[in-house]
């Protein structure tokens, strides 16, 4: 690919190096392009599902402060993505193009990215392929023109894993390099829980890691790592102490639960019928109050339009919160407003 090896090996050092420049920014250069046709392409197909626009309604009708403050309480994810998406809608405004064009730009990120990866870890035709794997890669395509944070959380986790290579494998101790690995982790941390599953995943890898190096690089690279992830934990210790009281059910919490699924009760659960069962319209309060009812379009999607029934006592107990309508987690919402079958 490229220039020969015979003609590399006849051109001066630096003139080869740049010559290796120039064909990777026009190999990464035609995976991008490729990449942002494809997001590009039936960006507003679809319309705009039940989480689309839960995120719109935060970023747009919620203050920075109350993001900051009232969306740990009411949403397991953190808050950085509502954030970014507050910051965009003011630029671009909430339409529906607006919105999931700041997922298709960190869809396309997460390439370069990738790109970036894979070269350092193995050469330039490895990252070609893998970048243009992720390029068109289904599932990336789809979160890519969704106005949620998974494409954001797959950029940073590739970042991450960047600048985890260069610390671990290159010996890298840079404070260039050692603040990248812990601003790119950190963001990662509050954009998804998730991103908690990649620190642990580099953690146990770096132990085996120093078992086949020297004892005296081993020593090293342990007492270095260490501080990294301590000014890393100590920079996500606001979010991991809301997880570690939503998982134990602490106040304000009243289950113990990282997820917006909630636990089906006893009495509940008695009322469902066949059709209904395995919905999540019973329990205690997750995301929504008691998860919202949802329906799917005959487009694939489910919208957001909640189908709320009328309790015993006749009246209905479906509120409007924040600009969408939930149920909350009184006895009488979760008896009247359950999800339809799908």
């Amino acid at each position: 690919m490229g220039v020969t090896d015979p003609v590399r090996s006849a051109l001066p050092d630096g003139v080869a190096e740049r010559v290796d420049d120039l064909e990777s920014v026009g190999l990464v250069g035609a995976v991008l392009v490729v990449a942002l046709v494809v997001r590009v392409r039936a960006l507003t197909s679809e319309s705009l599902w039940m989480d689309e626009v839960y995120s719109i309604t935060y970023a747009t009708e919620r203050s920075t402060l109350e993001i900051l403050t009232e969306l740990p309480l009411e949403d397991p994810h953190p808050p950085l993505y509502y954030l970014l998406l507050r910051g965009w809608t003011a630029v671009f405004g909430a339409s529906k193009v607006a919105t999931r064009s700041m997922s298709l730009v960190f869809g396309v990120a997460a390439v370069a990215l990738l790109f970036a990866l894979g070269r350092r870890l193995y050469d330039r035709e490895t990252a070609t392929i893998g970048a243009a794997m992720l390029a068109l890669s289904g599932m990336h395509l789809y979160f890519s023109q969704d106005t949620r944070m998974y494409s954001l959380y797959t950029a940073l986790s590739v970042a991450s894993l960047y600048w985890y290579v260069r610390v671990v494998f290159d010996g890298d101790r840079s404070r260039r390099t050692l603040a990248g690995y812990v601003a790119t982790t950190v963001l990662l941390g509050y954009t998804h829980v998730f991103g908690l599953f990649l620190v642990l995943a580099q953690n146990c890898y770096l132990l085996v890691h120093v078992l086949r190096i020297e004892w005296s690089a081993a020593v090293d690279l342990l007492r270095r790592w260490v501080g990294l992830q301590a000014v890393t934990a100590l920079l996500l210790g606001p979010f991991l102490a809301v997880l570690g009281m939503r998982l134990l059910g602490y106040p304000p919490f009243d289950s113990a639960s990282p997820t917006w699924i909630p636990s089906p009760s006893r009495a509940c659960s008695s009322t469902l019928s066949p059709a209904t069962s395995g919905t999540a319209g019973c329990g205690t309060r997750g995301r929504w109050g008691s998860s919202p009812p949802r329906s799917r379009s005959p487009a694939g999607r489910w919208s957001a339009t909640p189908t709320p029934r009328t309790p015993r006592d006749g009246s209905t107990d479906c509120s409007r919160r924040g600009g969408r309508r939930s149920c909350f987690s009184s006895s009488s919402c979760r008896s009247s407003c359950r999800s339809p079958s799908r």
